[in-house]
């Protein structure tokens, strides 16, 4: 289908890796939700020593630029 076609908003007819800088910039509210850098939890090594925190994120201050 051809995009000129399409009544739909760009950010309906595209993937977030097809966008252009400024088309990302514009969808941007600056919450840096987004650009959080996150870390993750492994899986832990013995099955019985699993726990609710096994996979856990846990939030950064740090964002993207």
């Amino acid at each position: 289908m051809n995009s000129t076609s399409n009544n739909n908003p760009f950010w309906e007819q595209k993937t977030l890796t097809e966008m252009n800088r400024e088309e990302w910039e514009s969808l941007c509210d600056h919450c840096g939700k987004c650009c959080l850098t996150k870390l993750q939890e492994d899986e832990p090594e013995e099955l019985d020593e699993k726990t609710e925190d096994a996979h856990a994120v846990y939030y950064t201050n740090i964002v993207c630029d």
